[in-house]
Formats: C-alpha cells, structure tokens, sequence
C-alpha cells in the first residue's frame, strides 16, 4: 500500500542497533504515539516534534528505569 503524497508510512520503519557483536534489525513502532508522560511530554515526541514544527527539536534523553 503506498503513502498518501506528502505522507510517510510509519507503522513499521526499521533501524538496526548493535547487539554485542551481533547486528540487530527492529522495527520501530509508536512513532506516532501521542500518549503523554508524567513530565507532559508525548511518547513519540523524538519524532513528533521536528515533524509537527518542520524544524529540528531538542528532546531530553530517554530513561528506561
């Protein structure tokens, strides 16, 4: 199924990561998420921000503890 013009497919984009020696591939996914953090910020902010504004955007780092 192809994207709308000026849209972009983002259910399943891949990116690779290093895994001790191994490569890995993955599948990114909530890209599009809008659900909000106990700080306000989106889930899929890293990408929603430069997307929303068209711009580059700063976003803290993300924490997994």
């Amino acid at each position: 199924m192809a994207a709308e013009p000026g849209k972009m497919r983002t259910a399943a984009q891949p990116y690779a990561a290093r895994s001790g020696q191994d490569i890995v591939l993955a599948s990114l996914e909530g890209l599009e998420d809008q659900t909000r953090d106990e700080n306000g910020l989106r889930a899929g902010d890293y990408y929603l921000c430069p997307k929303d504004n068209r711009r580059r955007c700063v976003v803290g780092p993300y924490l997994s503890c």
